[in-house]
């Protein structure tokens, strides 16, 4: 039996602060790194699986011949990630009853790099984080992220080598910067915005065959980036004011919509075609 030592309420060993005072009831210890080295399962198009609920860092760079490898470092023991190796799925996380809430600046650091080998599906899920997440050069299928709180700076700074299904970023409060859309050579994008900043920059690699974004925006402010020699058409709804910058020109605009595109815009040849729906806030769309 355990008992709060602040004011001696009863509690349990997996509470980890007291109900009555909110005093926290576990100890941070030394910082641990958690050695991750696996390989690709035999299964052809594997997932992996990125699970960080609790508060932390995470930097993803291009690895090479091993599906992941890196470190993992945390101050909390209930931090300790767990890893599923299935035929077809690699799964790391972190168990989600353990928060942040209750520590000064806990550590929590993933850097990892990915693997170059071989095609494969990627899948982050983030709580409360800071992530740099470089994915320029790696064969993914398929990603899906979902960043819940805090700054995700998201890079393709080379072509994907496999042609990619989707692409899909869900993005919560904060700041979000997805760069170098164009090299994930996706076939279809979606994009939301919860509440924050968004900023969205398509370029690098012209596509070869049309391509749908959809974009589902909150409250905040987004940007639209796009390559000035890239045909694009970009149809916007909702309570935004819109701010044309470059080689952008007006199609059409009334009250609470518009469509709008870049010079380079044709009827024949692959194009960008961009529908954005806004809750409310202000829309910038740029060339570069």
């Amino acid at each position: 039996m355990s008992f709060c030592a602040k004011c001696g309420k009863e509690h349990t060993e997996e509470d980890i602060y007291c109900s009555r005072c909110g005093a926290s009831l576990k100890e941070r210890g030394d910082a641990i790194s958690e050695v991750i080295d696996i390989g690709y399962p035999e299964t052809e198009n594997p997932q992996l699986e990125l699970v960080i609920p609790v508060s932390g860092r995470l930097e993803l760079q291009s690895g090479g011949e091993k599906l992941v490898d890196g470190t993992i470092t945390y101050d909390i023991p209930e931090w300790k990630p767990l890893i599923t190796e299935g035929p077809d799925r690699i799964q790391i996380k972190q168990d989600e009853r353990w928060t942040h809430t209750h520590w000064d600046r806990p550590q929590n650091d993933w850097s990892l790099n990915l693997g170059t080998a071989r095609p494969y599906m990627l899948k982050i899920k983030t709580g409360v984080s800071r992530g740099r997440i470089s994915l320029g050069g790696l064969p993914l299928t398929d990603l899906y992220i979902m960043a819940g709180v805090g700054d995700c700076n998201i890079r393709f700074e080379e072509p994907n080598p496999e042609p990619m299904e989707r692409l899909r970023i869900e993005s919560g409060v904060g700041q979000t910067d997805v760069l170098g859309l164009l090299n994930a050579n996706a076939r279809e994008i979606k994009i939301g915005g919860g509440v924050g900043q968004v900023k969205l920059e398509f370029t690098g690699k012209k596509p070869e065959h049309d391509t749908p974004v959809r974009v589902e925006a909150g409250v905040g402010g987004f940007e639209l980036i796009l390559d000035k020699d890239v045909s694009a058409v970009i149809r916007v709804n909702g309570l935004a004011g819109v701010d044309l910058r470059g080689a952008v020109r007006t199609r059409r605009r009334s009250f609470g919509s518009g469509v709008y595109e870049t010079e380079a815009y044709t009827s024949e040849g692959p194009t960008l075609d961009l529908r954005v729906s806004i809750g409310l806030g202000g829309l910038t769309i740029r060339t570069v």
